[in-house]
């Protein structure tokens, strides 16, 4: 083969240009669609998900977007880590199988810190090229990205209100002495989640308590029961099933305060003989008899989930350097004994290198979260030129909104013109001469239609609501500037070690701490893009500025 001349060479080169540009050109993009739905019963006013991928559909026809793949998963999003779906997407966009994802709004993608903070960081890097939403305005620029950041925050928010509210229902439920987890042994919840004895299994396991008070071994009241054919309710409606006592099992239930009247539901303590009829098995002071009052900690307990990523969270590991020796410090735990003999927990950063003159020693996390807190209120984010950006934005949002839930509010209708005109057919069999078989069956499918028709009804009035609330749903200046505002004072809050590291991460890169003050830090996009806008480049009151 001849030697190739300058001119070819440069003839290659365009060429390859030519191609590059043409697989870059965002009309030749890959997308993806994902569509979102939580299983959780909260999460029911959210579109469906064959509603969400048909109005992407939509979309994709009428920007001539190139849709290849779509994604609907069923999982919540308000925790990372925890949608499989959504981590094989993210892997695949990185492995340049998509160019772009298309969603129906930014909170199908996230409602935690990290995941949304792991979007934005894509979008940054250019390795997802293109995001676009079917009833959200987006543009990839530091503006929008912004934006999106700011109803990644908001959605977030939303989960956490939802979250509080959840819990003061549950606290109210506690108070009416509604009981909230599996049915106990020897007693059968109504329809209302009241716990009410269940018959002969009651009378069978009041009894095994009179056993071991007597002084029988749990062996001789496991056997007992056994033999009794004692049975365990299950739930409402639904027959008792056999079970099998073992002295574990048996032993477990003598710990339990339940049957002497008091429910332990995570750290609430209810007499529930003060606020309903209960039927107590034992007495408060037969429980004690077999029960020390010390050993309250260990007694049984209906336990609040507690989430796993808790756990395993390491605080802004690889982020924080030591200015001494330049290397990574170790984030830990250090737990103290107070003078009042309490135990508290701190979080702090350890060096671990050898030679250091801070080898051993440790700068407690709460230096770099005040630092970051003083350095987020001088970012202005709450500025009339971003509230002006975000007003257009949600403007625009709220004419996408209010015709979506116009659209639906008319498809609910004619689901319950369906609906009625079902029950109107079956009243009708209902006169006819059938066996009595039969007509229970119409019966009951009546039942259920009637049923139905009044969730329906109770849906179309909250699509109502929604879109009048939908025209409130643009907060004026002073909330946008009171929620920016907010930011600093959230994250000085005392919170789970995960969260706090979802937080601060999402804010800064790193931090390089020396002499117990942050000496330099690095902002993650958007936000270094604001730093011209500080009033004062060293923040004095969390350490030295920027270097």
């Amino acid at each position: 083969m001849a030697d190739l001349s300058t001119s070819e060479l440069v003839g290659l080169l365009k060429g390859f240009q030519k191609k590059k540009e043409e697989r870059e050109d965002p009309s030749h993009y890959r997308y993806v669609i994902y569509a979102r739905k939580s299983t959780d019963r909260k999460d029911n006013q959210v579109k469906s998900l064959p509603d969400q991928i048909t109005e992407c559909k939509a979309y994709a026809d009428r920007e001539k977007l190139k849709v290849i793949d779509i994604i609907p998963e069923k999982k919540s999003a308000k925790e990372s880590g925890i949608r499989p779906k959504f981590r094989k997407m993210i892997e695949d966009i990185e492995a340049q199988k998509y160019e772009g994802i298309l969603a129906w709004h930014p909170d199908r993608l996230a409602r935690n810190m990290l995941e949304a903070g792991e979007v934005i960081d894509l979008l940054d890097k250019n390795v997802i090229k293109s995001l676009r939403f079917a009833s959200f305005s987006f543009q990839n620029d530091t503006s929008g990205k912004t934006l999106l950041g700011i109803t990644f925050v908001m959605s977030k928010q939303y989960s956490d209100n939802l979250s509080d509210t959840i819990g003061k229902a549950i606290s109210g439920r506690l108070l009416e002495g509604k009981y909230l987890s599996f049915v106990k042994h020897g007693y059968r919840k109504d329809l209302n989640q009241f716990l009410l004895p269940d018959g002969d299994n009651f009378n069978l396991l009041q009894q095994a308590w009179k056993m071991r008070l007597a002084g029988k071994t749990l062996e001789e009241i496991a056997d007992y029961l056994n033999k009794n054919k004692y049975t365990k309710a299950t739930t409402f409606g639904k027959p008792n099933i056999p079970f099998k006592w073992t002295k574990q099992r048996i032993g477990e239930r003598f710990k339990d305060p339940i049957y002497a009247g008091v429910l332990c539901y995570g750290d609430e303590i209810l007499d529930l003989t003060a606020i309903l009829d209960f039927k107590t098995m034992v007495t408060p002071d037969d429980f004690l008899k077999l029960n020390k009052i010390s050993d309250f900690g260990t007694m049984i307990r209906v336990k609040r989930p507690v989430r796993s990523k808790d756990k395993l969270a390491i605080l802004l590991s690889g982020k924080v350097t030591c200015g001494h020796c330049n290397k990574n410090t170790t984030p830990q735990i250090v737990d103290k004994t107070l003078a009042d003999k309490t135990e508290k927990s701190y979080y702090s950063f350890r060096c671990d290198t050898k030679g250091c003159e801070m080898y051993g020693r440790g700068t407690r996390a709460y230096v770099i979260v005040n630092f970051t807190a003083d350095l987020v209120k001088k970012l202005n984010l709450g500025s009339r030129k971003h509230y002006d950006r975000y007003v257009s934005e949600m403007k625009q949002n709220q004419h996408n909104q209010t015709r979506l839930l116009l659209s639906e509010e008319k498809s609910l209708l004619r689901s319950k013109k369906v609906l009625e005109d079902g029950i109107k057919r079956v009243k009708d069999l209902l006169l006819g001469d059938y066996e009595t078989e039969v007509k229970d069956t119409f019966k009951g499918d009546l039942l259920d239609k009637k049923k139905e028709l009044k969730e329906l009804d109770t849906t179309i009035a909250g699509v109502k609501k929604a879109r009048e609330d939908v025209k409130e749903s643009i907060p004026d200046y002073d909330k946008f500037f009171e929620l920016c505002s907010a930011i600093p004072s959230e994250l000085k809050k005392a919170r789970p070690m995960a969260e706090l590291n979802e937080l601060l991460s999402e804010l800064c890169l790193n931090w390089t701490i020396k002499n117990k003050k942050v000496t330099s830090y690095k902002l993650k996009p958007p936000f270094d893009s604001f730093e011209n806008e500080l009033s004062d480049p060293k923040i004095l009151d969390g350490g030295a500025g920027r270097t």
